[in-house]
């Protein structure tokens, strides 16, 4: 892909910091070389410039853009804050993955003002609907398993500890009680069924620890 490329990537990052302003981190993700190329406002998610490990979970997310190669406003979280999220993907000539520019907008403050607005109004949140549960079970672990990979940005699947962090919560929600949730967590995360074992089994131990402890 032509150098001319990165260039126009790295400015189109520059404009969306520059428009959103201090409450939006804007990431540029170079998937070929594994680094990070600029991050502004990266206080929000603790990311700076250089190698990283997200490029997975970058793949992971890419599978869900829509024909223009953009995934706009999901939820998301770092640090205990919600973030509004967006990405826009980007592959050269042959289909493969090389840029994403990502977007984490801090959304506490809107959140709290609307919650002030609502007081202020004398009104009552309305009751949301219920999602619409999907029938396909392997949408569903795929589903699932990407709010929690969300839930736990910044995240990587070579950190133990973040990965631990996700089984947990697919564990709690009985995931893994599907029949063929082991393969298709495997296969989202990228990680051999060997190695899923194994963190479950330090997950289930972690957790009938914490059950003694509270006897």
């Amino acid at each position: 892909m032509a150098q001319d490329v990165a260039k126009l990537i790295r400015g189109v990052a520059a404009l969306l910091a520059g428009v959103l302003g201090p409450h939006a981190e804007v990431v540029v993700h170079d998937l070929e070389k594994g680094e990070l190329l600029q991050v502004y406002h990266g206080e929000i998610t603790g990311r700076r410039p250089g190698p990283t490990d997200d490029g997975p979970t970058v793949r992971l997310l890419a599978e869900e853009a829509d024909a223009d190669g953009c995934l706009i406003g999901y939820r998301s979280a770092a640090n205990g804050r919600p973030l509004r999220a967006s990405n826009l993907f980007v592959r050269d000539d042959a289909g493969r993955l090389r840029y994403a520019i990502c977007v984490n907008q801090d959304i506490a403050p809107l959140e709290q003002a609307g919650r002030l607005l609502e007081e202020l109004g004398g009104v009552r949140p309305l009751e949301t609907a219920a999602a619409e549960k999907t029938t396909d079970p392997r949408q569903m672990i795929r589903s699932i398993t990407l709010a929690e990979v969300e839930q736990a940005k910044p995240f990587s699947v070579r950190n133990r500890a973040g990965r631990l962090a996700v089984l947990r919560r697919l564990e709690e929600q009985g995931v893994f009680q599907v029949r063929g949730a082991v393969e298709e967590v495997c296969g989202l995360l990228g990680i051999s069924q060997a190695t899923l074992y194994n963190d479950l089994r330090a997950v289930r131990r972690q957790g009938e620890r914490e059950m003694e402890e509270g006897c």
